[in-house]
């Protein structure tokens, strides 16, 4: 919860920025909403994709296993999809 609204303060101070999250900041926030070992691993498996179809079925995967903490992804998807693709120029 106090990852979402520090994104929307940020878009409103610092409109037109680019900003990242990292996974362990993200993780955090997400443990503290969704327990549990399954859902810890298609977090992880969704931040270590290095393309854009195994993002997507890892939150499918997500999804299936759970779809508020799919819904609560969803929200902060492009942090996740930046640190995807952050992840792939580095592998």
């Amino acid at each position: 919860m106090v990852l979402v609204s520090g994104i929307a303060a940020f878009e409103q101070v610092v409109p037109n920025s680019e900003h990242r999250f990292y996974a362990r900041y993200l993780f955090t926030n997400f443990i503290l909403l969704f327990k549990g070992k399954s859902l810890s691993d298609k977090f992880w498996g969704a931040t270590k994709a290095t393309t854009v179809p195994q993002f997507a079925r890892q939150m499918e995967k997500l999804k299936n296993l759970d779809k508020d903490a799919y819904a609560w992804l969803t929200k902060t998807s492009q942090a996740l999809v930046s640190i995807t693709l952050q992840h792939s120029c580095e592998v």
